[in-house]
């Protein structure tokens, strides 16, 4: 007789797939909408595992659908709110909005007696992109307090605007801060603003370069220095990133925005 890991893995589960809407009422009592989608978080081989004792539950999020991803949600730019594609078997994609705390522990063991819905999955990119932002909620960069003060730039009309305009082909803004320290209030910090894109947006340069330049224009409203570049992820040198600490987009909200946003309006 096959093992519980072994039964799920017959059945096809997965990290990024996807419950039946009526598989997840009947089996766990968690109701979802028509706009509401339930995406499996557990690492595909602990869905797996042969032991219900060590792994006696599996984390999904609940996905809510939104009219379009908005650049400064995707690519895990933003550590409270994240926007991705569910992409369908006809072809078809489903922009959602995807918020920390819509995660839910449930019990593994009906997983081997269900199957994921066949006709929505996650494509590799956007499954990357979760599990990312996920892991970043807990190793995002503590930059210096002066640095985020001057940056977040709460109730400011232009701020909302650069950001909610940045391309959402940018995969992360990151900057290298000097002095990476405390500094007085009228001293000025030195920063590389650097912008990262899939080499398939490469036709985007010149939107995507108007887009960061408008972010670098807040810092510099703020006394920095800041130097702007764009560069292909594919001719980025991991010894140029280390010196670099991604800029969270939580640091641009507005104090409108509540700190944990709730689900956003879903479409008519």
């Amino acid at each position: 007789m096959m093992n519980i890991g072994d039964q799920i893995k017959a059945a096809d589960w997965r990290q990024g797939c996807l419950f039946r809407r009526a598989d997840l009422q009947a089996m766990y009592g968690v109701p979802l909408s028509d706009n509401e989608f339930a995406i499996v978080l557990s690492q595909s081989c602990d869905l797996v595992h042969h032991s219900l004792d060590s792994e006696p539950t599996i984390e999904i999020v609940i996905a809510t659908a939104i009219y379009e991803c908005a650049g400064q949600y995707t690519f895990a730019k933003h550590s409270r709110r994240l926007h991705i594609e569910i992409s369908a078997v006809d072809g078809a994609t489903r922009p959602v909005e995807i918020v920390p705390h819509a995660r839910h522990f449930l019990p593994r063991e009906p997983l081997a007696v269900l199957t994921p819905d066949p006709g929505l999955f996650l494509l590799d990119e956007a499954r990357s992109v979760l599990t990312n932002w996920l892991a970043g909620r807990y190793t995002r960069a503590a930059l210096p307090d002066e640095f985020n003060r001057r940056i977040n730039i709460a109730n400011n009309k232009k701020a909302k605007k650069a950001a909610s305009r940045l391309s959402k082909h940018v995969s992360g803004l990151y900057v290298d801060i000097h002095p990476f320290d405390e500094i007085a209030a009228d001293d000025h910090y030195t920063v590389n603003l650097l912008a990262l894109v899939p080499q398939r947006y490469a036709d985007e340069r010149h939107a995507i370069e108007t887009s960061a330049e408008a972010i670098a224009e807040l810092m510099r409203d703020h006394n920095m220095d800041v130097t702007v570049a764009v560069r292909s992820e594919n001719n980025v040198p991991v010894s140029l990133m280390r010196a670099f600490q991604q800029l969270d987009f939580d640091a641009l909200s507005l104090k409108s925005d509540p700190p944990d946003p709730l689900p956003p309006a879903r479409p008519a």
